[in-house]
This record gives C-alpha cells, sequence and structure tokens, in this order.
C-alpha cells in the first residue's frame, strides 16, 4: 500500500512538474513571439502545451514500466497471451465436456450397479427359499428313513415269530400224526382200548381245534407278510421319490449357486467399470485443475518454460546400454535440479525416449550431446515434460583458438583507467567471446569457463601497466558442442 502511494505521489508530482514547465515553456515561447516551423506564436504555445501533455502520458509509461516490470511484459506479449489463453479456454471447455459423458456414463454404470445388486438380493433369496426346502425335504426325509427302519425292525419280528409259529405248526402236525397213528392202533385193538377211545376223541378234537386255530394264525402272518411287503414296496418308492427330489434339489441349488457366483462376478466387473471410472473421472478432474491453473498463470504472464525452450543439455559418453543409463539417470537428475531452481518439478522420461537416447549414445564412438527441450508452454509444472535430441558431440573449436582481440588504452602512471572501465572492457570482451562460441557451435545451455585467471585477477594485473596493450580471450582446450568450453584471458603485447 505504502508502495502504491508512493508511486502516485511521484506520477502527481512529475505530471505536475512537466506541465508545470510546458506552462511556463508556452508563456516565454508567446512573450518571446517564438514560432516553429512558421506557425504563429499563438499555434506554438499550444503545440508546446500538447507535447507537454504527451511528455506527460511518456513520464508516466517510463515510471509504470520501471515499477512493474511484469506488466510490461504483459503488454508486449499481450497477442500471444490471449491466443495462449483462448487454447486453453477452449481445451477447458473440452475437458468440460468430456466430465459430464464421464459423469452420464457413471450414471449409467451405477443404474446398471444397482440392477446387478436388486438381481444379487432376488438371487439370495431365492436361494435361501431353496436352501429351506431342501432342508425341510431332508427333514421329511429323514423322517421316513427313520419309520421305514421301524416298520422294518417290526417286519423282521414278524418274521422271526411267523419262523416260530410254523416251527410249532410242524411239531403239532407231527403230533397229529403221531395221534391218528395210535388212533389207528387203539381202533385196531378196539376191544382193549375202547375206554380210551372216548379220550383220544376228545383229545384229538382239542388238537384238531388247536390245529386249525394256528392255520388261522400262519394265515393271519402271512397275510400281515404281504401287508408289510407291500409297505416295503411303498417305502422303497418313497426312497426312490426322496431321492429324486434330492437330486433336484442339488441340481436346483447348483443352478442357484452358479447364478449367484455369476452375479458376483458381474457385480465384481460392474465394481471395476466403477472404479476405472472414478479414477478416469478423478485424473481428468486433477487435468482440470492443472489447465485452470496454468490459464491463470497464463493470464498473469508467469510461463516457466515456453514451447520450444532449451530446459537442460549435456554430453555424455557411454559404451554399452548399462552405462548409457547409468549415464542418463545422472543427466535427468541434474536436469531436475536445473528445474528446480526455477520453480518446477523434476524432469520426466517415457521409456520410449529413454531408449532412443541409448541407442544414439551406444551407436556413437565418442560423446553425444543431449538436449530437453519444452515441447509446449508449461506454468511451474509437478512434471516437467521435455522433448529430447541427441547429437554427436563433435569438436566446435581447436585448443589454441584466438578468439576475439582489443586494444585500450591502460592510461598513464600519473592518470590510470579506473578499475570500472577494465571491467567494463573484460565483461564486453566475454560478451563476444561467447557470441564466437555460439556461431561455432557451442550449444545454448553451455556457459564459457575460466579456469586459469579470473577476471578480477587479469584487471589487477593489467593495472599494473601504462600505455596501449591489446588484450584477447583464446581457447585452452578443443571445445565441443556439449562443452565444456575451458578460456583464458591473454595480454597479447
Amino acid at each position: 500500500m505504502i508502495y502504491l502511494l508512493g508511486l502516485g505521489v511521484l506520477l502527481a508530482f512529475l505530471a505536475g512538474v512537466i506541465a508545470w514547465a510546458g506552462d511556463r515553456l508556452g508563456t516565454w515561447a508567446g512573450r518571446r513571439r517564438l514560432t516553429i516551423l512558421g506557425a504563429r506564436p499563438k499555434r506554438t504555445g499550444q503545440v508546446i502545451g500538447v507535447l507537454a501533455g504527451i511528455l506527460i502520458m511518456v513520464a508516466t509509461l517510463l515510471v509504470l514500466a520501471l515499477a512493474f516490470q511484469n506488466a510490461t511484459q504483459t503488454l508486449l506479449n499481450a497477442q500471444r497471451t490471449a491466443q495462449e489463453l483462448s487454447r486453453l479456454q477452449a481445451q477447458e471447455r473440452t475437458l468440460a465436456d468430456e466430465i459430464e459423458r464421464l459423469d452420464t456414463e457413471l450414471s449409467a454404470l451405477g443404474r446398471e450397479l444397482e440392477e446387478a445388486r436388486t438381481t444379487i438380493t432376488s438371487a439370495e433369496a431365492a436361494r435361501d427359499a431353496a436352501l429351506a426346502a431342501r432342508d425341510a425335504a431332508a427333514a421329511e426325509r429323514d423322517a421316513i428313513r427313520a419309520q421305514s427302519d421301524v416298520l422294518r425292525g417290526d417286519l423282521a419280528s414278524l418274521e422271526e415269530d411267523l419262523s416260530v409259529t410254523e416251527a410249532d405248526l410242524a411239531d403239532v402236525r407231527a403230533a397229529r400224526d403221531a395221534a391218528l397213528a395210535e388212533r389207528d392202533a387203539a381202533q385196531a385193538e378196539v376191544a382193549v382200548a375202547r375206554a380210551e377211545v372216548v379220550q383220544l376223541q376228545d383229545a384229538i378234537t382239542v388238537l384238531e381245534q388247536e390245529t386249525a386255530r394256528l392255520e388261522e394264525d400262519s394265515e393271519a402272518l402271512r397275510r400281515e407278510n404281504r401287508d408289510l411287503a407291500t409297505s416295503n414296496a411303498s417305502l422303497t418308492d418313497a426312497n426312490a421319490d426322496l431321492a429324486a427330489r434330492n437330486d433336484r434339489l442339488e441340481d436346483l441349488n447348483a443352478g442357484l449357486e452358479a447364478r449367484i457366483v455369476d452375479a458376483g462376478e458381474r457385480a465384481e466387473a460392474l465394481q471395476a467399470q466403477v472404479d476405472d471410472l472414478t479414477q478416469r473421472l478423478e485424473a481428468q478432474s486433477r487435468r482440470l485443475s492443472e489447465v485452470q491453473s496454468e490459464v491463470e498463470r497464463a493470464a498473469s504472464g508467469d510461463v516457466t518454460f515456453e514451447a520450444g525452450e532449451l530446459i537442460y543439455s549435456g554430453s555424455i559418453a557411454a559404451e554399452d546400454a548399462a552405462e548409457a543409463r547409468a549415464a542418463l539417470d545422472a543427466f535427468v537428475d541434474a536436469a531436475s535440479e536445473s528445474t528446480a531452481r526455477r520453480g518446477a518439478g523434476e524432469v520426466v522420461l517415457r521409456a520410449d525416449q529413454i531408449a532412443i537416447l541409448v541407442d544414439a549414445i551406444t551407436a556413437t564412438p565418442s560423446a553425444d550431446l543431449v538436449r530437453l527441450l519444452s515441447p509446449r508452454n508449461q506454468f511451474s509444472p509437478l512434471e516437467v515434460a521435455v522433448v529430447v535430441e541427441a547429437f554427436e558431440d563433435e569438436r566446435v573449436m581447436p585448443a589454441g583458438t584466438l578468439l576475439v582481440t582489443r586494444e585500450v588504452h591502460l592510461g598513464t602512471r600519473e592518470l590510470p583507467t579506473s578499475q570500472v572501465d577494465l571491467r567494463t572492457t573484460l565483461a564486453s570482451l566475454k560478451t563476444e567471446a561467447l557470441a564466437a562460441l555460439r556461431r561455432a557451435g557451442l550449444d545454448e545451455f553451455q556457459l564459457p569457463r575460466y579456469p586459469t585467471l579470473t577476471e578480477e585477477a587479469f584487471a589487477g594485473l593489467m593495472l599494473r601497466r601504462t600505455g596501449p596493450v591489446t588484450i584477447g580471450v583464446w581457447v585452452l582446450e578443443d571445445v565441443t558442442r556439449g562443452g565444456p568450453a575451458d578460456l583464458e584471458f591473454v595480454m597479447l603485447d
């Protein structure tokens, strides 16, 4: 706030001074009746007033340009910034349409997921009902099997009783036959045993009654045996029916389990699609945020890397692929440190770019110059995208080459030249030497070095001499496209 207030006061003061000076100058010209290009004195005063107004505007613009250098850069690049802003706005609209389409697809997939969940719920209910029916049928089957076991036990008991009764019947028949034999004997001996006939006849009657009763019991047992055989057949049929029903229940259960598994797989597939769409939507949202951030930075003119700008370069030499990859890793780390100093993120190379660089480096026997260029305007990116170039690092300047020379006068002992003038001369020589190296092919990212004698030390040596002297810059070692370029200041006489 204080800065803006001071700037306003400065502008108001300059405008007042210029207006007062223009008025005084116009008044002075009117009194002296001066003319400009043959115009009347009155017109001359008006022209001076107009020129004073123009001077006020120019002074205001100069002060604002010095105070706000970013605003000056924005005005100079207004058309390019507007075009970039229009392109980014069109890209934002495209991304918004894509997000709307993805939202529609996500809603449709959500509805399909709800339908799949409803189907799964219905299938689970049908499965539970079938399992309950199966359990009830199994219980019924167990009860019938228990009843069958009881009836089989009763049948075995009856069969044992029938065997005992038939044995008794055989004994009775044997006794009857013996009695009949005795009767025949007794009849033969009628005269001897008539008294015993009545008793024997009574015994025979009793025996016949007992035989009839035993035959009736035997017939009843045979009927019960037939009934038991019929019940056994019915139980066998019931067991067969239960087995068939059990098989059908098992088939139904298997079908329900297959449907449940299929529904589960469909639900998992739909969930995977939903997760994929969610990830894509999040990626699109992040990209939209990045685009909006880039739009804001473009509007403010804060461009970190312009399209086609050289981001980093260097020389790499390797004999095999492993050594080349290791050298590339170190090269990318150095490039990332360089971009970090400019407020950007790390440099990222794609797999295909790494493969191309490895092939190029290992294909040449000498070193290669690798350059990283910006493919587009980038605004403080978290990951710096690059376009790679590789050239054979050939020699552009041999050692011992005299790049530039200049004759300077170091003054006299009474009036030596100033150190400021010497520094200005040396800085000019360094600029000319750099331009000569650039013309010879030195990479734009490489700067010359002066390892043997610094600018301050050489200026101190020059201050010891007087009069005219020729100084120059020459090459210490062979200079390649990727550097380094080691130079040295020399005095030629």
